[in-house]
């Protein structure tokens, strides 16, 4: 197993392990590592930030720019690549596997008893119950696995992928052999999303040939229409504790191709790397979902109510998706990346039901260096100048509404949120349907204006956390003091924001930011 090369050896480097995360007042009893930390005082909110902050740190850093395999080798090698992978679990299962097989490469200890460290730790410290008698035991476990594992990081992760986990009825809740079973029926457990099967497995008691010749064999009767945008399916064939990982392509004459070593989780080892390869899978197929289908559908009920609700009107909002294509074949032209959503047919409104499709799509925004928050702030300030030129506010310039399309490269979305410059004073609890309009963004008469926005950007770039230089902290503190416009704002980020000098952390002069 590859992975990084750094080893938490003793009790006093777990202690320091990298990331640990602990409330300022929990401690862990020196009697030793039996004792858990006191978390019953922490909020189950900040317990949930806290496992979606581990994942993003450990499990789902950014991918590379050209990173969707398509081939069997270029699967393999993405699947089993677990070199930046650390999964999170409490410290004492940490010690036991230190104790047990020595230096833990993609293991990393941390104090607070969040979820997703709960869920993990349990994964891979439960062996199965042995003997299995039955192919249903197999499936149990094994589905069960995979669905626990991929619940937590559809909750908890940057990307969330809906999925649905299908089991063949007739052969999961009897304890017939799949040998007595007619091959034209579909296989055992099929995981879909977005109307495309991503994976299909096959369970046998204990042959694991007869569990991968039957995963063959359902295969050829599904069409390309089963695969979606994913021009490939994975599969697994478990046979009593042993799973082996497929390539299943698109065209039937193909081959199935067994990829990797088989997997025995007997042992605390083979649990890990399933669970590791089942990591891999999920962030692979989420975002080649996401990369390569085509629009996402987006509906708003009772579309009058919203107008009215949101303080915005349908003409608006079509001005803006207007606005935005231009922009979009504008940056295409000139071979720069797009920064701000359109829209695959113009918003319309059926029976009071608002409808647009908008492209491309996204996936969770990851920012971890001052580079990342420049190129951030720059595709906020192109999408403010595009829409403050054409007289409208955004309006809902946050985090979760600045999707990420490649490396460093970002792009605002929720254009349903716009308002027209010339918009009244809004009302006094409008943050409360709006979050970003409080009474720091508003101006003197409670309007938001253009100037409003950008105020919301700098809340942004501070609340994305990263350490930055003295001039990145000014750009902020301008921002926040409606001291720039978008135009203004873009010739600061070219001009003044020097993405060389990191000497200055302002994390280190101010920590709140």
């Amino acid at each position: 197993m590859s992975g990084d090369t750094s080893q938490l050896g003793s009790r006093k480097d777990v202690e320091k392990g990298i990331g640990m995360l602990m409330s300022a007042d929990s401690t862990e009893d020196e009697a030793g590592p039996s004792k858990k930390p006191r978390t019953g005082h922490i909020s189950e909110t900040l317990l949930i930030e806290q496992s979606e902050l581990l994942l993003k740190q450990y499990l789902f850093k950014p991918l590379p720019d050209s990173f969707l395999p398509s081939t069997g080798s270029q699967v393999l090698q993405w699947l089993f690549d677990f070199t930046e992978l650390k999964v999170p679990v409490t410290p004492l299962f940490y010690e036991q596997m230190l104790a047990l097989q020595g230096p833990q490469q993609c293991l990393i200890p941390v104090l607070v008893e969040a979820p997703a460290v709960t869920t993990f730790t349990d994964l891979l410290q439960t062996a199965p119950r042995l003997p299995f008698s039955s192919e249903q035991n197999t499936a149990v476990y094994v589905c069960s696995f995979i669905d626990r594992c991929w619940q937590t990081l559809a909750k908890y992760s940057p990307t969330n992928l809906h999925y649905d986990l299908m089991l063949n009825q007739a052969s999961q809740l009897s304890n017939v052999s799949s040998h007595a079973m007619v091959h034209k029926l579909r296989p055992d457990t099929m995981l879909v999303a977005d109307n495309c099967t991503l994976m299909l497995g096959e369970d046998m008691h204990t042959d694991l040939a007869a569990a991968y010749a039957a995963l063959s064999r359902k295969r050829v009767d599904l069409s390309g229409m089963h695969y979606g945008p994913v021009k490939f399916m994975l599969g697994y064939a478990p046979a009593g504790t042993t799973v082996q990982w497929c390539f299943l392509p698109e065209k039937a004459d193909q081959p199935v191709q067994v990829m990797g070593d088989r997997l025995d989780v007997r042992s605390a080892k083979g649990r890990l790397s399933f669970l590791l390869s089942l990591v891999q899978a999920y962030r692979l197929l989420a975002a080649i979902l996401l990369m390569e289908g085509s629009t996402v559908l987006k509906q708003i009920k009772n579309f009058k109510k919203y107008e009215d609700r949101q303080k915005t009107c349908l003409a608006a909002i079509k001005r803006a998706y207007d606005a935005a294509g231009r922009a979009a074949n504008e940056a295409k032209r000139a071979g720069n990346p797009q920064y701000l959503v359109t829209c695959a047919s113009p918003p319309r409104l059926v029976k009071n039901l608002f409808e647009v499709r908008t492209l491309p799509c996204g996936y969770s925004s990851h920012v971890f260096s001052e580079q990342d928050l420049h190129a951030m702030a720059s595709a906020c300030c192109k999408a403010a100048q595009v829409l403050h030129t054409n007289k409208l506010v955004h309006r809902d310039f946050r985090l979760p509404n600045v999707v990420q399309l490649a490396h460093q490269q970002y792009m605002v979305i929720d254009l349903e949120s716009v308002a027209d410059v010339t918009a009244k004073r809004l009302p006094k609890n409008f943050h409360n349907v709006l979050k970003v309009c409080n009474a720091e963004a508003l101006d003197a008469d409670g309007r938001f204006t253009p100037l409003s926005d950008m105020y919301s950007i700098g809340v942004l770039l501070r609340e994305a956390h990263v350490s930055v230089n003295s001039q990145a902290v000014t750009f902020i503190d301008k921002l926040m003091d409606k001291e720039l416009t978008a135009e203004a704002a873009l010739i600061w980020l070219q001009r003044e924001w020097s993405q060389t000098k990191t000497e200055e952390r302002y994390c280190k002069e101010n920590p709140t930011y």
